[in-house]
């Protein structure tokens, strides 16, 4: 198994991903219930009328909030991962197609939410520098 493979593999647990967001952004991990964290479909279809058709991510994931963290902001953060042991010059644009995806998907936008929170977040897992955007 390669790097990646072995990342994706790692991060569907839910307490390893609930570290990774414990690391990458303290303050933002600290009001989500991972407890009851749930992973989302990673292949995404694009909305009519756009030139995309669809792409496949790494891992996306579907937290909610807790209860007591009421500042208006949506109720679940959607977390879309991608794991790369390479630098992607095209992986900032891989991202906002995945947003683009995410806030029109009925599995993000559950429980009446209009659009859900996203968080992309690109693992870089290699040994050289990342010097993409």
């Amino acid at each position: 198994m390669d790097n990646d493979g072995m990342h994706k593999f790692a991060y569907r647990n839910e307490a390893l991903f609930a570290d990774l967001l414990r690391l990458v952004v303290p303050a933002l991990a600290a009001e989500l219930d991972f407890t009851h964290a749930e992973l989302l479909p990673t292949s995404h279809v694009a909305p009519a009328g756009t030139r995309m058709k669809q792409r496949h991510g790494d891992m996306t994931w579907r937290v909610p909030r807790r209860r007591d963290a009421s500042d208006g902001m949506p109720a679940h953060l959607i977390v879309v991962a991608e794991f790369q042991s390479t630098v992607d010059a095209g992986m900032a644009q891989r991202m906002r197609d995945y947003r683009r995806m995410l806030r029109e998907s009925p599995a993000a936008r559950r429980n009446g939410e209009d659009r859900p929170a996203l968080l992309p977040l690109v693992v870089h897992n290699g040994s050289e520098r990342w010097t993409a955007s």
